[in-house]
């Protein structure tokens, strides 16, 4: 350990996968996000008609009406649009954990940095075989330790967007006030009265209510 942080290339490849994979992983955090912010809606339209199909106080209206199929149309239509959105993203998303798991990892430090040792090991006679495989797999074990703990740095910058998104509703303010003067409801007890209301399923003849 104490050699790679003398050697100042081997600090530099040790230094830049660390770096490299950190940002990286930034974006796709950030790419992430965006995606489940558009998503949201969508997912809560879903769950609602989900609900809406499987409560049995519902099921007899939905068979009764024509109902089902437009919403049978709109959960389609909808998960056509959460397809869109993961597709606009999701191109970088590949190229991005493509550029974390293999380019920034294993082809910096299993790739350029275990041909920088075996230059200096054979060329340079600099190392001994001993010490080029004792380096190499120190330079693994620490690149492997600084990424495990680079993953934890993205995943809080994703929860601090979504606590900023928690501030930002909170500082809206509301648009309805209460009055200066608030008046009091009147005691005693309240009737309502409903007049020319009447219920009727589309399919059968005369009111069901």
């Amino acid at each position: 350990v104490f050699v790679l942080f003398t050697d100042v290339a081997a600090f530099i490849f040790i230094l830049s996968s660390t770096v490299l994979s950190v940002i990286t992983q930034g974006v796709v955090s950030r790419l992430q996000f965006a995606i489940d912010q558009d998503n949201l809606p969508h997912k809560r339209k879903l769950g609602y008609y989900s609900r809406l199909f499987f409560i049995p106080d519902h099921a007899k209206e939905l068979r009764l009406s024509s109902v089902s199929s437009l919403i049978s149309k709109d959960m389609d239509a909808t998960v056509v649009k959460m397809e869109t959105n993961i597709k606009a993203r999701s191109r970088k998303q590949i190229v991005l954990g493509f550029l974390v798991d293999f380019c920034f990892s294993r082809f910096i430090i299993d790739g350029l940095f275990i041909g920088y040792l075996v230059v200096k090991t054979v060329v340079f006679n600099q190392f001994s075989y001993g010490n080029m495989i004792a380096l190499f797999t120190s330079a693994a074990m620490i690149t492997d330790s600084l990424q495990e703990l680079g993953k934890t740095i993205p995943e809080f910058q994703k929860l601090a967007l979504y606590v900023n998104k928690i501030r930002g509703f909170l500082a809206v303010k509301p648009r309805i006030t209460a009055p200066a003067e608030p008046k009091s409801l009147p005691q005693g007890e309240w009737e309502l009265e409903i007049r020319h209301v009447s219920f009727a399923y589309p399919r059968l003849e005369g009111s069901n209510l």
